[in-house]
């Protein structure tokens, strides 16, 4: 591997008034400026008939390269790093140093893999058959035409009423068009063609369960319940015939490597990435593939009635794969292989309630509270101990030995050695399948157990609480007064009150705390930030083991802080949802990246709940749930197969537009009409002052950087035009994942109603040393025979590490005198909250927050080395 260095183009000061006249004579001579109406790319070079022999030579040794350099770090450079008040660099290595290596379980019997990026490596298997032959000639059947198949998606993701749809077809028949294209007149005839489109092995079919428990008399109560269930084994029978589908399948598990330079590092982010799948394979051996399946969610004698009847339901579920996943079933697939698919429950996800039914556990008030392992009841709040597992092993061999008390009349002693494990009297419906775990297989959900749980539920409230005794009970609308003040960030909510928040979800709480670190200083947002830095490392797309000891670091010593506080400053968190931190680590490693599991996505089900349900009559409406969701199945497989069948016949009704320069470097966007440099600085919108004469010697530096001389060239500051932008793309590669990402940097002074100035992280493409900034101003310009994008900023000096502040986040003093920089030194738009506290010696003081996204949690740790 050969690696370079590039040289960074100068940073130039815009000098004061005083020192201007002195330069500009001087700058003038130096300055060969041109100008063309026809707009250029930044960096590129200008027509011939524009540029001269010696400015393209110029060009040429000072472009910059779009790519951001690095190099690997040697021992002294990692020991510089874990200083605590090591300054910050940027570590990205080169992309031609930077790739992606599979090892394949050896029951594939496949070689191992490279990919040049982490988007190659996801984008699944090359298709090796004919698309086009698969695809039919009339793909929107059984519709006769392709207006008719759009007329009915359109009516029923749009979920209208048969009334609706009756009106809409004979306005449109009638009133509105001439020679209409839709041939369909009313709305049976919709219903019957997309009935004609659901395949009825896949539609959901009613099952009747039937239960019994008794009653508060003594007597038997006999219920009977009706469920609509979809055949697991015909799903995954279908989707592996799929031939769209197949290239994304993953056959057997793998185990992952990022490599940098020399540097190799295990990770794990999708499901056959972890150590799990790899142990069921080497269970089931070389003959079976796993294909995995993700399962979400008064009187003692009712409670366990209920749990009883709630597997009865779950085995009616599995009552298609048992069979699966005990000798496997075989399947043709859509590559016209003939495998052997067994089917496993892998993953529970759910709330701690939910986890407690699938489990079969007592609860709470049990001696052993934790679905997942035999933690006493009393030690919830210790998550640094290892308490013996909960197999399934385990819980069957207590429950065949408490029903054999039963039946010899020792109901006592049946009721004793289930106590121990504090386990209910029902049989487990996951005992049916062969390879499943249901303890083992329970997930550490970050949407009950962070957001809503431990954050949401518990932390938020106590810290409001202790703002509100250290208030001495007054009013603390403070905190909404500062959270009102926090710049916007994408995929953050910005909330003008947080205090009396009524109702409040999983994204909301997830800003808040992301944001309430800027709030009032307490003893608690020590507590805060360990626990906020360990939601970030928590979500993470990638898990390595640098990750996972990052996590176990901030995991650890928020138990610490929490357990010290509990039961004085705060509550007691001798509770479930705080235990399960002690598995949060395990489940990353062995099973995948936890937002495969998050229940956030089934959670989304509730809204397309609420939505089926307005379209029934409210009388025995789960039939008509079930069948509403047939038909969106079957219309949305048709649009698949359409959209198919027009891409292989180049048919392309909709273009995104295409993107002419290249993606990997900053790209000035929202363009202002030109300005006149002459007329620059009697723009009130733009408060710079002797600006024509800053660029002039700014792009002089550039000349001088370069070793080029331009004496003699004729020009005049009334011929250069100044192209203003209000937002700057900034693409860059993530340090978590490792995929190109985009950000939208703006310096706009008319943003939705108010200015809005970004702030901007900068990198020294020859030190490598991050700074930051505010930025001012973006514009091109043309002289030297190219294009130049620059941007004006303020610089903000760190005045304080990250390490040396109480709330972990680093704090910088912006600076109110302006400087030129090209906009190639801009690798991310960056989050600078007020510290809400007297101006410094040169500016206001801001705090640097590193947990606006997984990215930044990790690119602003000093200690972080990328792609670890």
């Amino acid at each position: 591997m050969v690696h370079t260095k590039s040289t960074e183009l100068p940073a130039y000061k815009l000098v004061n008034a005083r020192n201007l006249q002195m330069v500009h004579d001087q700058a003038l001579r130096e300055l060969h400026v041109t100008h063309s109406g026809q707009q250029f790319q930044a960096n590129q070079h200008v027509p011939t008939s524009i540029a001269t022999s010696g400015s393209q030579n110029l060009q040429e040794r000072i472009t910059i390269p779009d790519s951001l350099m690095g190099t690997p770090v040697s021992r002294s450079e990692s020991d510089s790093m874990h200083r605590p008040n090591a300054e910050l660099y940027d570590r990205h290595g080169k992309e031609s140093d930077c790739w992606i290596r599979f090892d394949h379980h050896p029951a594939s019997k496949q070689a191992s893999q490279t990919f040049s990026s982490y988007e190659e490596s996801i984008q699944g298997n090359p298709w090796s058959g004919d698309r086009e032959s698969e695809l039919p000639a009339k793909p929107y059947a059984p519709f006769s035409t392709f207006a008719d198949f759009d007329f009915a998606e359109f009516v029923t993701e749009h979920r209208l009423s048969s009334s609706t749809i009756n009106d809409l077809l004979k306005r449109l028949h009638r009133t509105w068009a001439s020679q209409v294209l839709v041939t369909l007149e009313t709305a049976d005839e919709i219903e019957q063609h997309v009935k004609m489109s659901i395949e009825p092995k896949l539609a959901f079919n009613e099952t009747r369960v039937s239960s019994s428990y008794q009653g508060a008399g003594g007597d038997p109560v006999h219920e009977e319940h009706v469920v609509f269930i979809r055949s697991i084994r015909d799903w995954v029978s279908a989707v592996v015939k799929d031939p769209v589908l197949l290239p994304h399948f993953q056959w057997y598990p793998v185990k992952k490597y990022h490599i940098v330079g020399n540097r190799e590092v295990q990770y794990v982010d999708e499901p056959w990435s972890g150590q799990d799948w790899w142990d069921d394979q080497d269970a089931i051996g070389d003959d079976g593939i796993l294909y995995d399946v993700e399962e979400e969610k008064s009187s003692p004698e009712y409670i366990n009635y209920k749990r009883q009847l709630y597997h009865e339901v779950l085995l009616s579920v599995f009552s298609s794969i048992v069979d699966s996943s005990r000798v496997g079933h075989g399947v043709i697939c859509a590559d016209a292989v003939l495998r052997t698919l067994y089917i496993l429950i892998k993953f529970a996800s759910g709330d701690y309630e939910e986890q407690v039914d699938m489990a079969l556990i007592r609860g709470v008030n049990s001696l052993h509270p934790c679905p997942v392992c035999l933690v006493p009841r009393n030690a919830l709040s210790d998550i640094t101990t290892r308490y013996p597992s909960r197999t399934a092993e385990q819980s069957w061999k207590a429950y065949q030995e408490a029903f054999a008390s039963q039946a010899a009349g020792e109901n006592s002693k049946a009721e004793e050695v289930l106590k121990a494990y504090s386990l209910r009297p029902v049989f487990n419906a996951f005992w049916h399948l062969n390879h499943t775990d249901p303890h083992r297989a329970m997930c550490f959900d970050i949407l009950h157990f962070f957001d809503g749980g431990l954050w949401g539920r518990h932390l938020w409230p106590e810290l409001i609480r202790c703002i509100r005794e250290e208030s001495g009970g007054a009013n603390i609308t403070v905190i909404d007064d500062r959270f009102s003040l926090l710049p916007s960030w994408q995929n953050m909510d910005h909330l003008e009150k947080v205090v009396d928040l009524t109702f409040v979800d999983s994204r909301t709480h997830f800003s808040i705390m992301k944001d309430m670190l800027s709030g009032p200083r307490l003893h608690v947002h020590y507590v805060v930030r360990s626990l906020a830095e360990l939601r970030m490392y928590a979500g993470l797309h990638v898990v390595t083991p640098t990750r996972l000891a990052m996590a176990r670091k901030a995991r650890d010593s928020f138990a610490i802080m929490v357990n010290d506080l509990s039961g004085s400053v705060l509550k007691d968190f001798n509770f479930p949802k705080m235990h399960y931190l002690s598995h949060l680590l395990d489940h990353l490693w062995r099973k995948c990246a936890s937002r495969h599991y998050n229940t956030i996505l089934g959670e989304g089900m509730h809204v397309l709940m609420k939505a089926a349900f307005r379209q029934t009559n409210a009388k025995e409406f789960e039939a008509q749930i079930a069948s509403q969701f047939d038909s969106l199945t079957a219309i949305r497989r048709i649009r698949r197969t359409v959209d198919l069948y027009e891409q292989a016949l180049g048919i392309d009704r909709i273009s995104p537009p295409k993107r002419s320069e290249p993606n990997n470097s900053p790209h000035l966007e929202a363009p202002d009409n030109p300005i006149p440099v002459h007329a620059f600085e009697n723009n009130s919108r733009y408060n710079l002052n002797s600006f024509h004469l800053q660029l002039c010697h700014f792009l002089a530096s550039l000349a001088a950087e370069g070793s080029a001389s331009s004496a003699g060239a004729q020009a005049s500051l009334d011929s250069l035009m100044i192209f203003p932008f209000k937002r700057l793309r900034v693409p860059y590669i993530s340090y978590d994942d490792w995929s190109a990402n985009v950000d939208h940097v703006h310096a706009h002074p008319f943003f939705h109603g108010k200015p809005r100035y970004d702030a901007i992280l900068l990198s020294d493409k020859a030190t490598g040393k991050l700074g930051f900034a505010r930025l001012k101003f973006l514009f091109r310009c043309y002289g030297l025979g190219r294009a130049w994008d620059i941007a004006v900023i303020s610089r903000a000096r760190i005045i304080r590490q990250a390490s040396e502040v109480e709330i972990g986040m680093a704090i910088v003093e912006e600076s109110e005198e302006e400087e030129l920089i090209l906009t190639s030194s801009i690798k991310r738009a960056v989050f600078l909250s007020p510290t809400f506290e007297n101006i410094g010696e040169v500016g206001p003081r801001f705090f640097v927050n590193d947990l606006v996204d997984y990215d930044m949690i990790l690119r602003l740790n000093p200690s972080y080395i990328y792609g670890t």
